[in-house]
């Protein structure tokens, strides 16, 4: 039996947590992400964004980003830069 797959919520924490062990105050770091993670983070809602603290414009843009499978302002709002490839460790949520 295989474990129920992350809501893009715990997606986003996860991502948060491993980004910290990269994180840089001059650049934004690339962050690596198995591409099996990454459409874990299409499950984020503008709802959610909300509910994580961001504004509803912002949160708006970044779900309509995601709809279209653009992972940038995500990015931008998280500090960090995506890398998507499938050769990647994957995340433990």
């Amino acid at each position: 039996m295989h474990p129920m797959p992350p809501t893009g919520i715990e997606m986003y924490y996860a991502v948060k947590k491993a980004a910290r062990a990269i994180a840089d105050a001059w650049t934004r770091p690339a962050f690596e992400i198995h591409k099996c993670d990454a459409t874990h983070l299409l499950k984020l809602t503008p709802l959610d964004f909300v509910e994580l603290g961001y504004d509803r414009s912002i949160a708006d843009r970044v779900s309509y980003a995601l709809f279209h499978a653009d992972f940038e302002p995500l990015g931008q709002m998280m500090g960090i830069r995506f890398v998507s490839e499938f050769g990647i460790r994957r995340l433990a949520v």
